[in-house]
C-alpha cells in the first residue's frame, strides 16, 4: 500500500561513524562526539513515538523501541544499519532494526530507541 508525500513530514538524517576520529584529549577515541558522525542520508520520515514498550516482529529480531520511522524506499535508504543513528528534531536514536516494510520496496522501516 502506497503512502502519501504528506505522511513525510519529517527531516531526519542518518548518520554513520565517521571515518576520522578526535582525541579526547586523554588520547582515547571519544565515541559519541559529534565529529565522529558524518551525514549518510537527509530524507523525509513519517515518525511514530512508541513510548514505553512495543516490540518489532521483524523476522531477524524483536527488540525494544521508543520510536518507528519510516522512509521511502531507495537505493541509499537500503544500505542504512544498525550501526547507523537518527537525527531528528534534536534528538539522537539508535537504529535497532532496520527492515523492507511488506518485503515490496516501498518503504523502509527503522526501529529506533532515544540515546542515553
Amino acid at each position: 500500500m502506497a503512502t502519501g508525500a504528506g505522511e513525510y513530514r519529517h527531516p531526519v538524517t542518518i548518520e554513520r561513524e565517521s571515518l576520522v576520529t578526535e582525541d579526547d584529549n586523554f588520547g582515547h577515541v571519544a565515541l559519541d562526539l559529534d565529529l565522529n558522525w558524518a551525514e549518510f542520508l537527509n530524507t523525509w520520515a513519517r515518525v511514530m513515538v512508541s513510548g514505553g514498550r512495543e516490540f518489532l516482529r521483524a523476522q531477524q529480531m524483536n527488540a525494544e523501541v521508543s520510536s518507528v520511522l519510516r522512509i521511502r524506499y531507495s537505493r541509499r535508504a537500503i544500505q542504512i544499519t544498525s550501526e547507523m543513528r537518527v537525527r531528528h528534531a534534536g534528538r539522537k536514536l539508535n537504529i535497532l532494526s532496520v527492515f523492507d516494510v511488506g518485503d515490496m520496496g516501498i518503504e523502509i522501516e527503522l526501529g529506533c530507541r532515544e540515546r542515553a
